[in-house]
Formats: C-alpha cells, sequence, structure tokens
C-alpha cells in the first residue's frame, strides 16, 4: 500500500489567473478503491473546478474522476478536497494527477502513483452454514 503525505507539488500554470498550487495531503487505496485528498491553499479565481485523470499507463491518463466545484468564498485558505476512485482493479499500479480549471486557465499537479491493495482471497457465503 502506498499513502503519500504532505508532498508539496505545485501546479503547472498553463495562464496568468490559473487556479493556485494544491498539497497532495493523502492517497488512500483499497483493492478497488482510491481516495485521493489535497488541499488548495488560496483561491485564485473562483468558480473553479477540481477533478482527477488517471489510468494504468503514465502517459495516458485515459480516465476522468468526478469533478468537484471549489470555494465561492476567495477568501478562503487550506481547503481540502477529496475524491473517491472506485472500479479499479486489485493490485495494479495506478498513475494520475489533480486538474484544477477555472474560466480563465487551467492547472495539473505532477504525475503520481499508487498500487491498489490485493483482493481478499477469503470469501464466506453468508446463505451457507458454517
Amino acid at each position: 500500500m502506498c499513502v503519500v503525505i504532505n508532498n508539496l507539488l505545485p501546479l503547472k500554470f498553463v495562464g496568468a489567473t490559473a487556479p493556485n498550487m494544491a498539497i497532495i495531503q493523502e492517497t488512500r487505496p483499497g483493492s478497488t478503491e482510491a481516495t485521493i485528498s489535497w488541499i488548495v491553499q488560496t483561491i485564485a479565481y473562483t468558480p473553479e473546478e477540481y477533478y482527477i485523470q488517471y489510468g494504468v499507463d503514465m502517459n495516458s491518463l485515459v480516465m476522468t474522476s468526478e469533478r468537484l466545484n471549489g470555494s465561492l468564498n476567495l477568501t478562503s485558505s487550506n481547503v481540502v478536497y477529496s475524491i473517491i476512485l472506485t472500479n479499479l482493479q486489485p493490485y495494479t499500479q495506478y498513475y494520475y494527477r489533480i486538474v484544477a480549471e477555472n474560466s480563465f486557465a487551467t492547472s495539473q499537479t505532477s504525475t503520481l502513483m499508487f498500487r491498489t491493495s490485493e483482493a481478499s482471497k477469503y470469501f464466506r457465503n453468508i446463505n451457507k452454514p458454517i
């Protein structure tokens, strides 16, 4: 299991008013899902949206998570966001990046990695007596 905590990963700015830097707070993978959490220290311009691009090939992040709406309060600071990636394959390495968009520009973190855990081999049929 890979847990990434408090790594400072600046977003790559695409425009003058691109969303600000995100700090990856935590990545918690299970066997078929992973929770990705990050902190946005300040809001660059509202409204901002955040989502995660991910996949099994570092050069082809073809899957996209749900989109989260950011804070509408320009004075907000250190806001924590989380997205749960679901329907992942057990014991598989995934690559991902967080993308932030506003009406002026798009920013993204560096590409990161996690591995899902192995699926449990022990299942019990609850309809069958022991």
